[in-house]
């Protein structure tokens, strides 16, 4: 018996895609129906979609405007400059970083109470309206609720003309429902006690409506809006910051733009405050003490004349000030610096300013102790605030660590300085010497005068610089201009960010001509189709 085999030849790439291409056809109707579909709920979607815009503004950063800045107020150069009081130029990128930080959004987040959103639910919920500061009904309580509280909580109010129905949500579970029957209301919950109010917008509405209000932290809600603005600058040379929000609202985004802003300028001026305050008032301290040296040291003199009955000494000795009148300036230059630097010493180590700002850096030309002095100050600005805040946390006790290991360093870098001026100050002396030793014929009572005259001179320098630099300090204090000018003030762009034509189009031929039909012809005909043929062959097994 003879038996005969036919091979079938393998198909090649191009068949198979034609029969495949040739399969879909057959069900080219499954493609128009899905199509249509897509393109109806396209159209909804459009129509009922809220259009989000995106609103955006410019800010400049301002350096110092104060009246100081303009002109100096000594002849030479200005003393606080001279010491390193006043700010250096603050780095554009970390002031953004600071501007949209969760410290700066939860501050805005609770003195406006953005913690509450209002929201109206249509189309069964599927479209909800911010309503911002337009809510007919608005929710109320202890104002430390939202510090303490861990959950997101909803309410779900439905107003009628003949009451109000509650229904309070953790997350999925229902906490209470509560009935109102008139305005206002005080509902006590598991969660603590909260208070409805009727609005002036209330008559307005149509009823029934239907209110959705989520009421969440602080920290929450700073959270949500820190994801949504965009704090960005135009380059590190550049004083200029942008400011972009998208949203539903654009009364709501405007709002909050400038109110972030607004905190920046209020912290930046209430920092600057507190700097000056202090630093006033420890130069009204040292003033103090230097008036009552000043006024021994007249003293010293008028007694001193007194006693040798002199007239006019001064012309007696003229011949010696201006023999020494290069000398005797630097001798006064850096006993004065001397004095100085003990009196920021003193400053530091006294612990009743452990944690208080140094107002000077004495050694401005000194680029190693400024850094110093700067990272101290910017240290105790940072643990201030957190005791401000009582947060006092494990970041609070490394900052008291940090500080204190700091102001070692300024102490040892202060005590060094000291030391060069001492012996400055000894070699300068020691050339005065010589130079009194050729002088030899002025008389014990001119050089005893001397002596008085340029202990009078000293603390006379120490006043004037004192005096010069409180003046300054209450003029750099005077905030004549907000630290953030605005160059745009908040705005909504024309064409919305949502719904993006672009994007609902392909987004619709990519499910409506590919996705929704080939998976029907692919996944849901064969699993009915297998459904059906299983029933069958039960029900033939069964007859």
């Amino acid at each position: 018996m003879i038996m005969s085999t036919e091979t079938t030849a393998p198909k090649n790439e191009f068949e198979i895609i034609k029969e495949k291409l040739l399969f879909l056809i057959k069900y080219w109707y499954y493609f128009v129906i899905s199509m249509v579909i897509c393109i109806i709920i396209a159209a909804i979607y459009v129509k009922n979609k809220i259009p989000v815009f995106n609103v955006t503004s410019t800010v400049s950063l301002r350096h110092d405007e104060s009246i100081a800045s303009g002109a100096s107020m000594n002849k030479s150069k200005s003393v606080l400059s001279a010491f390193g009081l006043g700010g250096g130029a603050e780095n554009i990128e970390d002031e953004t970083i600071k501007m949209a930080s969760q410290g700066y959004v939860k501050k805005v987040i609770r003195k406006y109470g953005m913690n509450t959103e209002y929201k109206q639910s249509k189309l069964l919920g599927l479209n909800k309206i911010k309503l911002y500061d337009k809510s007919p009904v608005i929710i109320k309580t202890d104002i430390a609720l939202p510090d303490t509280l861990t959950a997101v909580l909803e309410f779900f109010l439905k107003v009628n003309e003949n009451g109000t129905t509650v229904k309070m949500k953790n997350g999925k579970k229902t906490v209470g429902n509560y009935n109102i029957t008139s305005f206002p209301a005080h509902i006590q919950t598991p969660l603590g006690e909260f208070a409805f109010y009727k609005t002036d917008y209330y008559d307005s509405y149509n009823k029934p409506l239907n209110l959705n209000v989520l009421f969440s932290s602080y920290d929450f809600m700073a959270q949500i809006y820190r994801t949504i603005v965009e704090v960005d600058f135009e380059k590190k040379t550049s004083d200029l910051i942008h400011l972009n929000m998208n949203s539903e609202n654009v009364p709501l985004a405007k709002f909050f733009i400038n109110a972030l802003i607004n905190n920046y300028n209020y912290e930046w001026s209430k920092d600057r405050d507190t700097v000056t305050t202090n630093t006033e008032n420890y130069i009204s301290n040292l003033l103090t003490t230097t008036t009552e040296n000043l006024s021994k040291a007249d003293m010293n003199i008028k007694n001193f004349k007194d006693k040798y009955n002199l007239t006019d000494i001064e012309a007696d000795v003229k011949y010696y000030f201006a023999a020494s009148g290069e000398l005797q300036p630097v001798i006064m230059e850096t006993t004065s610096r001397l004095k100085m630097v003990d009196i920021i010493i003193d400053f530091i180590r006294d612990e009743s300013n452990k944690y208080a700002m140094i107002p000077y850096n004495a050694a401005s030309d000194d680029k190693s102790l400024a850094e110093v002095t700067t990272k101290y100050n910017e240290l105790l600005s940072k643990r201030n605030d957190l005791f401000a805040m009582q947060e006092q946390s494990g970041m609070a006790k490394t900052l008291n660590n940090e500080i204190e290991a700091q102001r070692n360093v300024m102490i040892q870098s202060l005590s060094q300085m000291k030391k060069g001026l001492e012996i400055t100050l000894q070699d300068l002396h020691f050339k005065e010497k010589e130079f009194a030793h050729k002088l030899g014929n002025i008389p014990a009572i001119e050089q005893d005068f001397i002596q008085l005259k340029r202990d009078q001179e000293v603390q006379q320098a120490v006043y004037l610089l004192l005096l010069e630099m409180q003046i300054e300090t209450g003029v750099k204090g005077t905030n004549i201009l907000p630290k953030l000018k605005v160059i745009d003030e908040p705005y909504a762009e024309l064409k919305p960010v949502e719904p993006n034509m672009l994007k609902v189009a392909l987004t619709t031929i990519l499910l409506g001509g590919f996705v929704l039909p080939i998976s029907f012809i692919y996944l849901i005909i064969p699993f009915f189709k297998n459904r059906s043929r299983r029933k069958a062959n039960v029900q033939n097994h069964q007859g």
